[in-house]
């Protein structure tokens, strides 16, 4: 019954993960479409951007491994969420 309760709640969490993945990825292009690297402040922000983006990517790799029944119900398929840094 616990297990069921945890796998729930994982597949919860992992939707919103890669909602989050989405989003993050999404605003990432956006700077970098906005054209060459520009004040010191942009640079930093999209250095952020990518190092959380980076972490929700980790978090969306330790739940396929303890749950690997979970699925994306986001846009990210299986594939692109493996090909991402």
């Amino acid at each position: 019954m616990n297990d069921h309760a945890d796998k729930a709640q994982a597949t919860v969490f992992f939707d919103l993960l890669v909602a989050e993945a989405d989003e993050l990825a999404y605003f990432i292009e956006a700077m970098k479409r906005a054209g060459p690297s520009g004040p010191a402040g942009r640079t930093t922000e999209l250095r952020r951007l990518r190092t959380e983006l980076h972490e929700v990517l980790r978090c969306i790799s330790q739940i396929r491994r303890r749950f690997p029944g979970v699925s994306a119900a986001g846009s990210l398929s299986e594939r692109e969420l493996a090909d991402r840094p």
